[in-house]
């Protein structure tokens, strides 16, 4: 398996992770949303904690995938550390590595602060902090319920259930922070090449998708498919689908074989002009998994929400629409496109 092929199938498995612990919060919310007994607080706060916990293996595995392919990102202790895991010497001196067991706080700084690092970001939770102190607080209620000593230690009163929210809710805002926003919308001019392969990877990944297109559908190689959800321009040119979509976009990626030319550099001088993020992503100079990660890296930075892509007619890099193909699918695996 090479590595463009690895970084995808761990990706889809943490997506499809991802994709579990929204279901059990979505359940724990039906369950738990009047926990007006006892018990049933104690069993809402040893819920939050699982769903901590599962968020934080997702955060390890997430740093982990973000590091793929790049060196010195980690030390060996921090790889270790990512895969739940320490070294372990036996009787006879050998060394191999067992589980480790770390505590929750310690094991929640270390996973925000090494996604943060994968994705190029500064993240230290702070616990002096009302949120953090919550989640302090919550941590010990659920130490105690967790190995109580006397009947007492099970009760949880309605302030410390509260603590446990207020302290998930942090978390929460946390991790809207770190986690690189997913495209929601795929807009292109629907023209050959990277326009239609942005366009047909939407449809076949089940994102939203539109743009703009010249008057009477015109593409070169002949009107653009009606399949393809394309407003036409008042003008049968180029330049004013190119300069639209770059407006009305939150970002653009501009996907080309080789150097910046033709409607690709005036698409790169409208964003210019009108201060709009954007990022040329030259394929024949990269893999696939590396040109995924800029993606990646820049949908983050710039926070887009409607993603424009535009890049070279099919006519003159043919090879040009299985690679963007290729690049966006990474991206929606590791859960950075819809």
């Amino acid at each position: 398996m090479d590595e463009a092929d690895h970084f995808q199938q761990t990706a889809t498995g943490l997506s499809a992770f991802y994709a579990e612990i929204m279901g059990e919060i979505h359940a724990h919310n039906q369950t738990f949303g009047k926990a007006d007994s006892p018990h049933a607080r104690r069993s809402m706060v040893r819920s939050l904690f699982s769903c901590m916990e599962a968020h934080i293996s997702h955060l390890k595995g997430s740093a982990l995938l973000f590091s793929t392919g790049e060196r010195d990102t980690f030390t060996p202790a921090e790889i270790l550390a990512l895969q739940d895991l320490e070294p372990f010497i036996d009787d006879k001196g050998k060394v191999s590595t067992r589980r480790a067991k770390v505590p929750f706080k310690a094991n929640l700084r270390l996973g925000f602060r090494l996604l943060g690092r994968a994705m190029g970001k500064e993240i230290e939770l702070d616990f002096s902090s009302p949120g953090g102190t919550a989640l302090a607080n919550a941590i010990r209620v659920r130490d105690r319920i967790t190995h109580p000593k006397t009947p007492e230690c099970w009760k949880v009163s309605e302030a410390e259930a509260a603590e446990a929210v207020k302290g998930w809710e942090w978390m929460g805002e946390h991790l809207l922070a770190v986690i690189a926003p997913r495209v929601q919308r795929i807009v292109s001019g629907g023209q050959t090449g990277a326009d239609r392969a942005a366009l047909d990877t939407a449809i076949a990944l089940g994102i939203r998708h539109g743009g703009k297109c010249p008057k009477g559908r015109r593409a070169e190689d002949g009107p653009i498919p009606n399949r393809y959800r394309l407003e036409e321009t008042p003008s049968p040119g180029y330049l004013q689908q190119n300069k639209w979509n770059v407006q009305e976009s939150d970002g653009t990626v501009i996907f080309t074989m080789g150097p910046l030319s033709g409607g690709s550099g005036r698409t790169a001088e409208f964003a210019e002009k009108h201060g709009k993020p954007w990022v040329h992503i030259p394929l024949a100079e990269v893999d696939d998994l590396t040109a995924a990660k800029v993606l990646i890296t820049f949908i983050n930075e710039c926070r887009a929400r409607v993603l424009n892509v535009a890049g070279t007619r099919g006519s003159k890099e043919p090879e040009l629409y299985g690679r963007v193909v290729a690049v966006l699918t990474l991206a929606h695996s590791s859960g950075g496109l819809g």
